[in-house]
This record gives C-alpha cells, sequence and structure tokens, in this order.
C-alpha cells in the first residue's frame, strides 16, 4: 500500500508581530516630537529689535522776535481817550504851520516844528520825533485839525519832575494848574480842562477834558 506524503502548511507570520514594531515606531516619533516641541519653549526668546524712524527732513521752527518794551509803547498803552467822540487824524494833508504845538492847539503845528510823522500810531494817531537823537517820541492824535491828545515818551533816565517840566511846555499859553492827585494834574485854559499824567521812565500824557 502506496503512502502518501502530505506537505504540512507553513506557520503564518503573526502579524501582531507588525502592529507591535508599528506601534513602537509610533511612539518613538511622537516622544520625539514631544522633546523638540519641550526643547523649543525652553531656549530663550530673541531680542526684540526696535525699529525706529527717523524723519526725514528736520523741522523748522521760526521764532517770531517780540520787540522790547520802549517808553513809547508804554506810554500808548496808558493813553486814556476823554473825548466823546472818536478822534482820528486828517484825512487830507495839512500844510504845516508855525504856532506853538499845545494840546488843544493845531495839528498842523507839530507838522511845522517837527516835520511829518514818521510813523502812524493806534487809533487814528501819529508819531513824531521830538528831536534828532529820536529819544523823544510824540504820540498826536488829532480831531477836526484840532490837537486832543497827546502821549509823550522820553528818555527812561527822566525822573518825575524833569517829566513834568517836558510835558508842561505843551500846555496853552495861560493855563492853570488848580487841582492835583498823585501823578494827575488838572489844568484850566481859555477854552478847555486839560488833564496831565504823568507815568514813570518819562513817560506822560495830555488829553483835553469834557
Amino acid at each position: 500500500m502506496q503512502s502518501i506524503d502530505r506537505q504540512q502548511p507553513k506557520p503564518r507570520r503573526s502579524r501582531r508581530r507588525g502592529w507591535i514594531i508599528l506601534a513602537i515606531v509610533g511612539a518613538v516619533l511622537a516622544f520625539s516630537c514631544i522633546a523638540c516641541t519641550m526643547f523649543v519653549s525652553l531656549l530663550p526668546n530673541p531680542p526684540v529689535q526696535a525699529t525706529r524712524t527717523h524723519p526725514t527732513g528736520a523741522a523748522t521752527t521760526q521764532l517770531s522776535e517780540t520787540p522790547l518794551a520802549t517808553p513809547a509803547s508804554s506810554a500808548r498803552s496808558v493813553r486814556t481817550q476823554t473825548n466823546g467822540s472818536e478822534p482820528t487824524s486828517t484825512s487830507t494833508p495839512e500844510k504845516p504851520t508855525h504856532g506853538k504845538p499845545t494840546i488843544g492847539g493845531l495839528y498842523s503845528d507839530f507838522l511845522g516844528k517837527y516835520g511829518p510823522p514818521f510813523q502812524p500810531g493806534s487809533d487814528g494817531s501819529e508819531d513824531f520825533w521830538a528831536d534828532q537823537a529820536q529819544m523823544t517820541l510824540l504820540n498826536v492824535t488829532a480831531h477836526d485839525g484840532k490837537v486832543v491828545t497827546l502821549d509823550i515818551a522820553g528818555p527812561d533816565s527822566w525822573g518825575k519832575q524833569q517829566t513834568q517840566t517836558y510835558c508842561e511846555q505843551f500846555l496853552p499859553t495861560g493855563a492853570s494848574e488848580f487841582n492835583s492827585v498823585g501823578g494827575t494834574i488838572d489844568f484850566q485854559s481859555s477854552n478847555s480842562t486839560i488833564v496831565l499824567v504823568i507815568y514813570e521812565q518819562g513817560a506822560c500824557s495830555l488829553s483835553i477834558a469834557e
């Protein structure tokens, strides 16, 4: 009786071994990623460089020059308007006359003695130099050709008495003092009352009272 050799089947490789290898590889990769992340987080942050924007051109600042206060400006600032109507300078050029320049007198007398004004003042007034050295300024306000306000600014070195003496030369002939309070002196002329106010530093003001 013939014997039959039966070949026994080869054992199949276990799939479990493959899955174990894959699991090990995956675990190693995951651990590597976690380790890298932790390592990076522990590194110090790089310094941040601040970016400064420089202007292309420097800004130019213009400083306006403020003129120093002068006796003339001080005299203008304290001038008191006593005439009821608004005084204005003569609208048409006047011919110079050669009478005595006084408060209440003709504006043309100032033109005759001091020449044309060198600049307009404020409120329709005109500025004259009383001397060639340009140390004494006369600010004249006229109404209908008559001087109603005269502000005088002399040198700072003038005292009160010297200022008063200089300013009184612009009083009309025959004007007499009848009242004095502090630096304010009232004079009576033939047709008006005149107020003389003496300030500091050679400044004074003559005006026609109402």
